[in-house]
């Protein structure tokens, strides 16, 4: 492990093993772990770069950057740039997640920017989140004092603040290698840094011309997803008719008030999507 310390007291730690990571995290508090480091620099607008006072780099550990996929899981390391993910293409990764990443950023910002810094910013800029909550996807997480699997839908919900806020690493990301007949991905709102924005999934599976599995997740300022109504369609024989669109469309709004989306745009952005994928189902 190499330490170093700048001009600005940051003191900065590259570590090589999972081993003398849990050291850092254990012993120094509030360290802050950087991959790509493009969300150090995302919201930073004066000429000189102001860094926290502790820093673990975690691109010298190798099992990091592992990807490897079995007949039902694929599994990327927490370092693992959003590139390396787009270039196994859509036949290899699910079609939500590769065409979310595939808009995240310009290619040469992909190649920095990683998969759990990404997950772990959990801002609306965060392009994986939709999808991977979509997809049912598990994390590993590291701290200093343990190590444990979390569903990335419960680590994005407002109630794993107090983890999100403590020292700790996204080590790994695994989510079912399961095929969706129906892959929709699409993020709206404006594409400034400041702007409104919010990420659109939704998946669907058939059997014998009926809905087998569906899931929709709408992320923007907080995550959407109503099993409940995700189950209200199973069964239901596809392509569904003008009626039956505009009846689920309306019974809709008792899942996701209009009045609990960030704004009126992003409410009516959401309600046309739905109906868009609705009839889009073949």
């Amino acid at each position: 492990m190499h330490l170093y310390k700048n001009s600005e007291s940051s003191v900065i730690y590259y570590v090589k093993s999972l081993g003398q990571l849990c050291a850092v995290l254990r012993n120094v508090a509030q360290v802050q772990p950087v991959g790509g480091g493009t969300g150090l620099v995302q919201y930073q607008i004066t000429p000189v770069l102001t860094l926290p006072s502790h820093l673990v780099v975690l691109n010298g550990v190798p099992e990091l950057k592992d990807i490897s996929k079995t007949e039902h899981f694929l599994e990327f390391g927490g370092a693992v740039s959003l590139q390396a993910i787009v270039r196994l293409g859509r036949k290899n990764i699910p079609v939500a997640l590769h065409e979310a990443l595939s808009h995240a950023a310009n290619p040469g910002i992909r190649t920095l920017a990683t998969i759990g810094g990404n997950i772990a910013g959990t801002r609306p800029h965060a392009s994986a989140l939709a999808p991977l909550i979509a997809l049912d996807a598990k994390m590993e997480v590291r701290t200093g004092h343990e190590n444990f699997w979390i569903s990335v839908a419960h680590y994005a919900h407002a109630r794993s603040d107090t983890l999100r806020h403590r020292s700790h690493v996204i080590t790994r990301i695994r989510l079912p290698t399961d095929y969706w007949d129906f892959s929709y991905y699409r993020r709206i709102g404006s594409r400034a840094l400041f702007g409104e924005r919010a990420d659109f999934v939704f998946l669907a599976q058939q059997q014998k011309n009926a809905l087998s599995e569906m899931r929709m997740v709408f992320f923007s300022d907080v995550v959407m997803r109503n099993r409940e109504f995700d189950n209200l369609l199973l069964g239901r024989a596809i392509p569904l008719s003008a009626g039956d669109i505009a009846a689920i469309v309306y019974r809709s709004r008792e899942f996701f008030a209009p009045e609990s989306f960030k704004s009126a745009y992003i409410a009516h952005c959401f309600f046309h999507l739905l109906e868009d994928c609705l009839r889009r189902l073949r």
